[in-house]
């Protein structure tokens, strides 16, 4: 004859089993939910200070513009950014970008930027050494030595001319600046920064004909 089993002890350690397991899988699905929630705020944040940073690249090409055709000899009427566009810095009638748009960054012949006259060491950096400082050229220090800079809504956007190259006036008619007497060739960084952390850069190549 068969001894009888007791089975009310298994059948609660199997629903004990059970709801430890339900528990860990609500755990796990709530740790996945947090940490995609985690992942979708930072993207949405590099993607925002991406746009401002596009954003400096437009007003320095807008600003660029406006500069070079008040200025289609290098004469030194100055740049003035219009309202919405950003700040020049430097003095009103000497803004550092003037002396960037104008002059390439280094050459064996002409005026460069290590010895430009007039230059505003306090706002765009020392340009007295040769080959130009860091300060000048370095996209390092574009948030402490900015040529433009933006305010969009809680980003500040930090632009800057990190190196002009001068060509000359080419020959062939199938050249871009063959209508004019050259080109100039500007690199440009330009850094959005939010409050919260969030930031972006890009750094493009502008051509613009002379």
């Amino acid at each position: 004859m068969k001894t009888p089993i007791n089975e009310k002890g298994l059948a609660l350690i199997t629903t004990m089993l059970l709801l430890a397991l339900g528990f860990a899988v609500v755990a796990i699905l709530l740790q996945l939910t947090t940490r995609q929630a985690k992942l979708t705020g930072i993207e949405n944040g590099y993607s925002t200070a991406l746009d401002g940073a596009k954003a400096g690249a437009d007003a320095f090409i807008y600003n660029t513009q406006l500069c070079i055709n008040a200025n289609p000899s290098g004469s030194t009427t100055p740049c003035a950014s219009p309202a919405g566009f950003g700040t020049l810095q430097g003095t009103a009638q000497n803004p550092c970008i003037y002396l960037k748009l104008f002059n390439p960054t280094t050459s064996t012949t002409g005026t460069n930027w290590s010895n430009v006259a007039n230059w505003s060491s306090s706002a765009c950096g020392s340009m007295t050494s040769t080959p130009p400082t860091a300060t000048a050229t370095d996209s390092a220090d574009i948030q402490n030595f900015p040529d433009l800079t933006l305010q969009l809504g809680s980003y500040n956007v930090y632009v800057k001319l990190v190196n002009t190259f001068v060509s000359s006036a080419p020959t062939s008619p199938t050249d871009p600046c063959y209508s004019s007497s050259g080109c100039y060739y500007y690199t440009v960084v330009s850094l959005a920064r939010s409050s919260s952390g969030n930031m972006a850069q890009v750094q493009f190549i502008y051509r613009y004909p002379k």
